[in-house]
């Protein structure tokens, strides 16, 4: 068996199955910047992947952020609250 070039150990195939509809938005945009549909296959996957690990670190992140925020904000207004009542 022949060895492989470097280029082809680092590439590894992926079968997708897909709605029509996705299909054709993906020939059109490959249309459009002359590229081949698994060209713009690759790059939606490599730009979009940071943006999904980060919206999934912001989903693990949001509840323990947002009740910090609440909690000070309680102790803000709390402290508001007070500061009116003496003034009265």
């Amino acid at each position: 068996m022949a060895e492989k070039s470097p280029d082809q150990e680092n590439r590894h195939a992926l079968n997708l199955f897909i709605c029509w509809e996705l299909k054709q938005a993906l020939q059109e945009t490959a249309h459009q910047f002359d590229r081949t549909v698994a060209d713009i296959v690759r790059s939606a996957l490599r730009l979009s992947l940071p943006i999904l690990r980060g919206a999934g670190l912001a989903r693990e992140q949001l509840p323990g952020e947002l009740a910090k925020l609440l909690r000070e904000e309680s102790i803000s207004r709390g402290k508001e609250v007070a500061a009116e009542a003496r003034e009265l």
